[in-house]
C-alpha cells in the first residue's frame, strides 16, 4: 500500500482524486487559542467551574470548527472519488451532533463512527450518490 502525506491548507496543494482523505479539524484558531489560555488559567484559579470553563470553550471552538468542516466537505468532492470514496473525520464527542447535521447538509452519508479515545470518535462518511 503506498500513502501519500501531503501539506496543504486544505485542498491548495491537492491536484489529484484520492480513495480517501481523512481530516484532523483544529480546535480553533488564533483568537479561540487565547481564550482558551485565559479559560484554563480561569480553571486553575476557580476549580469548581472548570465544567462551565470547558462549555463555553467548546461552543466558542464549535463555531470555528463547524466553519472549517463546511469548507473541507465543500472543497473535498473536487478531489475524492465520488463513487468509491471516503473521508474520515476525527472528531470531539461533542461535535458529532452538529457534524452529523454538517454532513447531511452537505450531501454525505456517515457510514460508521469509531471510538479513538474516550471522547474523540473517527467519523467514516461518504458522498450520497
Amino acid at each position: 500500500v503506498q500513502i501519500n502525506l501531503i501539506k496543504s491548507d486544505l485542498f491548495e496543494n491537492i491536484h489529484n482524486k484520492y480513495d480517501l482523505i481523512a481530516f484532523n479539524p483544529p480546535c480553533g484558531n488564533k483568537n479561540s487559542s487565547r481564550l482558551g489560555m485565559f479559560l484554563r488559567n480561569a480553571v486553575k484559579c476557580v476549580p469548581y467551574y472548570e465544567r462551565f470553563t470547558l462549555l463555553i470553550g467548546r461552543i466558542l471552538y464549535g463555531k470555528f470548527k463547524l466553519k472549517l468542516v463546511s469548507e473541507f466537505l465543500q472543497q473535498c468532492k473536487e478531489n475524492l472519488n465520488m463513487d468509491k470514496g471516503m473521508i474520515v473525520l476525527l472528531l470531539h464527542n461533542i461535535e458529532l451532533s452538529p457534524m452529523a447535521e454538517l454532513l447531511k447538509e452537505k450531501h454525505f452519508e456517515i457510514v460508521s463512527r469509531y471510538p479513538v479515545t474516550k471522547m474523540a470518535k473517527a467519523v467514516f462518511a461518504k458522498p450520497q450518490q
